[in-house]
């Protein structure tokens, strides 16, 4: 008959579920990397849910193809925030996730459409301190059309910007709930 060593089962039950968590800490490391290599934006621009700061943010992403992260305000202060990648879906964020969010998606420069009064100094100054920043706040949104043709080198912005305001194609009101754009256009 054998005789088994009660102690030497647990010692290695022990000692393999240390392994394995030291190795599942390091393969989550590489995931981490691995997502942040591959879905890296080189820019984030970030908006106000309103009709100027928002079509300019919408003209540039088709344009560059990279993603929005869309700030709404709600009544009492606080703030509804939507992560709009180049595509259809769009996801909510907590205030609380988003410095986490901003650092995996770890873009080359954030730029801000618009002054205060479209995206809350309090949502810009977390991240503003951590990644390459550009605010364009003119009151005057043709000559922020125009700055933001001059950063991401698209001479036509001004024009395709004024054109869908003159075309009615934007509500009177400044606020916004949908889409600006169809996929089609």
């Amino acid at each position: 008959m054998r005789r088994h060593r009660t102690g030497l089962v647990p010692s290695l039950l022990l000692v393999g579920v240390l392994v394995s968590s030291t190795a599942s800490a390091g393969l989550l490391s590489k995931i981490k990397d691995a997502f942040a290599s591959k879905h890296r934006a080189s820019t984030l621009i970030v908006a106000g849910n309103y009709v100027r700061s928002r079509l300019l943010a919408e003209l540039i992403q088709r344009k560059i193809k990279q993603p929005i992260l869309l700030v709404t305000e709600k009544q009492g202060g606080t703030y509804d925030i939507y992560y709009m990648p180049y595509g259809p879906d769009a996801v909510s964020l907590e205030r609380d996730n988003l410095v986490e969010f901003t650092d995996l998606l770890n873009p080359k420069r954030i730029v801000v459409i618009g002054d205060s009064t479209y995206v809350p100094t309090e949502i810009v100054s977390l991240f503003e301190d951590r990644f390459p920043s550009v605010k364009v706040d003119s009151p005057n949104w043709a000559k922020n059309a125009e700055s933001l043709a001059t950063l991401f080198r698209y001479r036509s912005l001004p024009r395709h910007f004024a054109d869908l305001l003159k075309a009615g194609r934007v509500a009177n009101d400044d606020r916004l709930s949908s889409p600006i754009l169809s996929p089609d256009e």
